[in-house]
Parts: structure tokens; C-alpha cells; sequence
């Protein structure tokens, strides 16, 4: 799995990708920020790039959490998604629509594997890439897996592996 630069399949360092993907050399790719910029361009893009695999299927990731650790947001087109600390405080039919909501938007644009949810435990002296970045659902390792679970779920009903 490789991460790369550029946003539209046409640029010189996507090609390439393309071709590398074609011959077998690549099987998967990891989108950062800097790779997107707008639904309609992030589907461009990920449908050429899953295009060019013949054996196997691409595997098109990105880690989308939510709160700060969200590649696709209001910021560039998309929705934003709650981090794991704020899901934790609402309902889990709430947790299930939001993150149902999150599942819809990360198949339309194209991915198909997701690096979440964060199942750590915010525990006690906090961590601050952790728990202070809202990445935990909770101390308490049953709700911690109640939610994941509630993720993973969303996840895998649009075709997306977790």
C-alpha cells in the first residue's frame, strides 16, 4: 500500500501510479488530505486508480475517524463525523446513523478500506494522541467495543473493510 501526490489521474506522478497499479506492483493506495479536494475529483480519481488493477481488486484507503482525524469533511465536500469521544455521549441509534451516514459517504467517493474505528481505551494519566484528540470512545472496554462494533457494522453493510 502506497501513498502518493497528486489529485487527478492525468497528472504525470498519478500515471505512473496507474501503470504501477497495472502491472502488479502496487495493490493498494492510501488518500491523505493532500489528495483531495472535492467529492466529484476523489471519485475521478479513485475510479482510475481501481480501474487499473486486472488481478486483484485495489484496495482505496484513507483513515477516517472523525473529529481530527477525518480526510474528507465539510472542509472539502463532504459531511463531517463526530469524533469517537462525541458519538460515546449520544444514543447508540445516534452512533448508528452517524456512522451509517460516514459508510455512505466514504463508498460514494470510491474507498473500499477504512483505518478505523480507534478501539483504544482512554485511560488514566491521559494520552494525548489519544484522549486528547477525542480518537477514544471511552475508559470502559465494553462501550469501547459496543461502538466499534456499531462502526465496523456501518462499514462493512457499504462493501467497506475496517
Amino acid at each position: 500500500m502506497v501513498g502518493f501526490l497528486g489529485k487527478e489521474p492525468d497528472e504525470p506522478a498519478i500515471e505512473k501510479l496507474i501503470e504501477d497499479i497495472a502491472d502488479g506492483y502496487v495493490s493498494g493506495v492510501i488518500l491523505f488530505a493532500r489528495n483531495i479536494e472535492s467529492p466529484d475529483q476523489v471519485t475521478r480519481l479513485t475510479s482510475a486508480l481501481k480501474s487499473a488493477a486486472k488481478k486483484h481488486p485495489l484496495l482505496v484507503a484513507l483513515d477516517q475517524e472523525g473529529g481530527k482525524v477525518q480526510r474528507i469533511s465539510s472542509k472539502n465536500g463532504f459531511i463531517d463525523t463526530p469524533s469517537a469521544k462525541s458519538i460515546a455521549q449520544q444514543s447508540l441509534e445516534e452512533a448508528q446513523t452517524a456512522y451509517e451516514k460516514l459508510a455512505e459517504s466514504i463508498q460514494r467517493a470510491g474507498f473500499n478500506l477504512n483505518f478505523a474505528p480507534c478501539v483504544d481505551l482512554d485511560c488514566l494519566p491521559p494520552c494525548e494522541v489519544i484522549g486528547g484528540f477525542e480518537r477514544s470512545f471511552d475508559q470502559d472496554p465494553e462501550k469501547v467495543a459496543e461502538l466499534a462494533t456499531t462502526m465496523v457494522n456501518a462499514l462493512r453493510k457499504h462493501g467497506i473493510l475496517s
